[in-house]
């Protein structure tokens, strides 16, 4: 339709931020520091795929992964 077209394709559509609520339907589990280094880097392979699924900013992932200690 012609209105689509006016926009071009190279136009993505906008994404919106996400929230704090939006990570935490993700379930990020909680960091409780009792599994040594194995335990250690698969929360932090669990926390980069809640990252990508739940789109977080850079901006947000501090904030986000500090409430989850």
């Amino acid at each position: 339709n012609e209105a689509n077209r006016a926009e071009g394709p190279n136009v993505a559509p906008v994404a919106r931020e996400c929230t704090f609520a939006d990570f935490m339907k993700c379930s990020p589990i909680t960091f409780r520091g009792n599994k040594g280094v194995v335990g250690l880097i698969r929360w932090i392979e669990k926390k980069e795929m809640v990252f990508t699924v739940s789109k977080c900013t850079e901006a947000n992932k501090v904030v986000f992964i500090a409430a989850t200690f």
